[in-house]
């Protein structure tokens, strides 16, 4: 099958911390974003943003959503076919990574515009949200956490941020949580 038949893709990227040429950062995720230039007829995507686990996450504000809005957001909408896009995202300690509400808005203008893309029903959000935990020296995901109630507060933290979706017609959001394991596999 030729990447101008592919119908359904799922991409990994990871954190670029370093500029490129021009000053920018995020060059990582929009080089594997580019592989999809030819994929003509892609109805799924899966693109799944991974990075090292630190106690106060470095990693550039905002990068991986900037990438994805700058993609898709291209005066010629590559992907016009695109039904649903799901995004895999990270909560670290209580904290969004990559995502502001100025990109959630951004995000939304693109997808949301039915010019652009007339047949986008569904944005899927799956987070792996930890928080690091001094006493055991460990990562634990939220809802392995005793006597803890993160795990609510994030839901809603994504929920809101991704509001806009859920608030169009036609268009379902989806948030969901997941453990490490599952986040990868599935």
């Amino acid at each position: 099958m030729s990447s101008k038949t592919l119908h359904t893709a799922s991409l990994f990227t990871a954190e670029d911390a370093s500029p490129t040429r021009d000053g920018s950062l995020g060059s990582a995720h929009t080089g594997v974003l580019n592989m999809l230039q030819d994929c003509s007829f892609l109805t799924d995507l899966t693109v799944s943003y991974v990075c090292r686990l630190t106690i106060s996450p470095s990693v550039a504000e905002g990068t991986f959503l900037e990438a994805v809005c700058g993609y898709f957001g291209r005066q010629q909408p590559l992907h016009r076919d695109l039904e649903t896009l799901c995004l895999r995202m990270l909560d670290v300690n209580h904290r969004m990574i990559s995502v502001t509400p100025e990109l959630c808005g951004r995000l939304g203008q693109v997808f949301l515009d039915r010019n652009r893309y007339p047949r986008f029903l569904k944005l899927k959000i799956v987070v792996h949200a930890v928080e690091w935990i001094d006493s055991i020296e460990e990562w634990l995901p939220y809802n392995n956490i005793p006597n803890h109630q993160p795990l609510e507060d994030a839901r809603e933290r994504w929920t809101c941020a991704f509001a806009m979706f859920s608030n169009a017609p036609g268009v379902q959001l989806d948030v969901e949580f997941r453990d490490w394991v599952n986040w990868v596999s599935t």
